[in-house]
C-alpha cells in the first residue's frame, strides 16, 4: 500500500478507518523496509492482549517512553513487569484509595473557581484544559499529599506538558531511527530535570521521615514484594511516581473532557447523572466512597464516552515468534498496531456503533457481552492499575461539578479528535458554563 505513511500521519484515525473498510480487520502497509500490521477486531486484540500475550513485548515504539517512563509498569516487561505489579497492586485497592476522597473533593473546590468566574463573565472554558488541571492537582496531592507547595505543583504541571508534547513527536516518528535529532528535544530534557527534581525531593524526604503520611507515596514506599520481601529503590519509586502522574492525569482528563462534550450533546443523559448525583452524593463537601460507588448511572456514561473516545485510543506491540490471528501469519518480530478506537466501533459487536448509548453498559446487557469488547484500561494481566483510582477519581468530578453547572458547547468552535500519545481535541473543548438547573 504506497502512499500510506503520509496518511496516517495526518490523520490516523480516518486513515485507518478507511484502510479497514477497505481490507477488514487485518492488514498491512510498510514503513520502509518494515511491514507494519494494524488490528481493529476485538478479538484480535484479546488474542495479542491476553490469549497469546507471552508472544508478545512493547516494542520499540514504547521504547521511545523510556525518557519520561524509565523502567516503570508502562513499558518494563517479564519478570521486572512481574515484580513491580505485586509490590503496586496493594496501593491501587479500591479500600486503599478510599481515604484520598477528600483530598479529591478538596482538590475539585479550588478549581471550580473558574467556573464560578465563567459564570460571571460570560467567558467560555475550555473545558480540556480544565480537566488537565484539575486531574493533575488531584494526583500530585493524592500521591504526595503536603510534601509538595502549590508553587511546585505549577512546576510539575508545566514540566509534564512540555514532555508530553515531545513524547507525541516521538510516537508520531517512531518509523525514524533513534538518532534522527527531533525539535523540542533540549526544553523536554530541561522539563524532565524539573520533574525529576521535585519528584527526587520528596522520595529522599520521605526516607526521612517513614510511615508519617498517608498518601499513594508512603504506601509505594511500605509496599514489599510478596515472594522476596523486597521494597523499591529510589530509582524504582522515581518511575512508578511518574508512570502514577501519567495515568492520572492526562488519560483521566481526556476521558472527562470528551464525557462532557457528550453530555452536554445529550441533555436527557446529563440530567439523568444530575439526579443520580444529587441522590447519593447529596453533600459534596464531604464525598463518600459509598456514595460515588453508587453512582452507576454515571459510570455507565464514563464507560460508554471512553467507548466512542478512548484515551489510549492506540497501543503497539511486537511479536517475538510467528503467530496466526484470524487467518493470518503473523511473522516473527512483527511490529503490530492495535486500534483500539476503531475496535470500539466496530459493527459486528457493537449494535449501532456510532450512537451514544449508556444504556450498553446497564449490568443486563454487560453481562452478555464479553469484557474485552470495552478496554479503555487494557486486556488481561496489564490491565491498568490504576483503573479503580481514575473511576474515582471521575465520578467525583463529574459529580461535584454537575450539580452546580450546566455545560454548552460554544458555536463555531469544533470539536474535532486529535490523536496523538492519548486521545485529545485539536483545538480544545470550547463551553459556556450555565447555572444547573433545579431538579424536580
Amino acid at each position: 500500500m504506497l502512499g500510506v505513511l503520509p496518511r496516517v500521519a495526518a490523520n490516523p484515525l480516518q486513515a485507518f478507518a478507511e484502510l479497514s473498510r477497505r481490507y477488514g480487520d487485518l492488514y498491512r502497509f510498510d514503513v520502509g523496509p518494515v511491514p507494519v500490521h494494524v488490528l481493529t477486531n476485538p478479538d484480535h486484540l484479546k488474542h495479542v492482549l491476553a490469549t497469546n500475550n507471552r508472544n508478545y513485548w512493547k516494542g520499540p515504539v514504547f521504547e521511545r517512553t523510556r525518557l519520561l517512563f524509565g523502567k516503570g509498569l508502562v513499558i518494563s516487561e517479564g519478570e521486572a513487569w512481574q515484580r513491580q505489579r505485586r509490590i503496586m497492586a496493594p496501593s491501587f485497592q479500591r479500600e486503599r484509595i478510599a481515604h484520598l476522597v477528600s483530598i479529591m473533593a478538596d482538590e475539585v473546590r479550588k478549581r471550580m473557581r473558574r467556573f464560578e468566574q465563567a459564570l460571571g463573565d460570560g467567558e467560555p472554558v475550555d473545558m480540556q484544559l480544565q480537566m488537565m488541571t484539575i486531574t493533575l492537582n488531584i494526583v500530585i496531592k493524592a500521591m504526595f499529599s503536603f510534601s509538595i507547595d502549590d508553587d511546585e505543583v505549577e512546576e510539575v504541571a508545566n514540566a509534564f506538558s512540555v514532555i508530553l508534547k515531545h513524547i507525541d513527536l516521538r510516537f508520531l516518528t517512531f518509523f525514524l531511527p533513534e538518532w534522527v535529532p527531533l525539535p523540542g528535544r533540549a526544553e523536554a530534557q530541561r522539563a524532565l530535570q524539573t520533574l525529576d527534581g521535585v519528584v527526587r525531593r520528596v522520595i529522599e524526604q520521605r526516607r526521612r521521615e517513614p510511615g508519617q503520611h498517608d498518601d499513594l507515596l508512603e504506601a509505594l514506599m511500605q509496599g514489599r514484594d510478596a515472594d522476596t520481601g523486597e521494597r523499591m529503590t529510589d530509582e524504582q519509586l522515581r518511575d512508578e511516581t511518574v508512570t502514577t502522574f501519567f495515568g492520572g492525569y492526562e488519560a483521566t482528563a481526556n476521558a472527562l473532557a470528551w464525557t462532557w462534550t457528550l453530555l452536554a450533546e445529550h441533555r436527557d443523559v446529563a440530567r439523568e447523572v444530575q439526579r443520580e448525583c444529587l441522590t447519593h452524593v447529596p453533600d459534596d463537601s464531604s464525598p463518600s466512597l459509598d456514595g460515588l460507588l453508587a453512582l452507576s448511572y454515571t459510570e455507565q456514561v464514563i464507560n460508554e464516552s471512553m467507548r466512542l473516545y478512548p484515551p489510549f485510543w492506540i497501543s503497539f506491540r511486537t511479536s517475538y515468534e510467528e503467530d496466526t490471528i484470524g487467518g493470518y501469519r503473523i511473522p516473527p518480530r512483527a511490529p503490530l498496531v492495535l486500534c483500539h478506537y476503531l475496535a470500539h466501533r466496530h459493527p459486528d459487536f457493537w449494535r449501532d456503533p456510532e450512537s451514544f448509548d449508556p444504556d450498553r453498559f446497564s449490568p443486563e446487557r454487560t453481562e452478555q457481552r464479553p469484557r474485552h469488547y470495552l478496554a479503555p484500561f487494557g486486556v488481561g494481566q496489564r490491565m491498568c492499575i490504576g483503573k479503580h483510582f481514575a473511576m474515582l477519581e471521575m465520578k467525583l468530578i463529574l459529580s461535584m461539578v454537575v450539580r452546580r453547572y450546566r455545560l454548552e458547547l460554544v458555536e463555531g468552535r469544533p470539536v474535532e479528535p486529535f490523536p496523538r500519545a492519548t486521545l485529545r481535541s485539536r483545538d480544545g473543548i470550547w463551553m459556556s458554563v450555565h447555572q444547573a438547573e433545579a431538579m424536580t
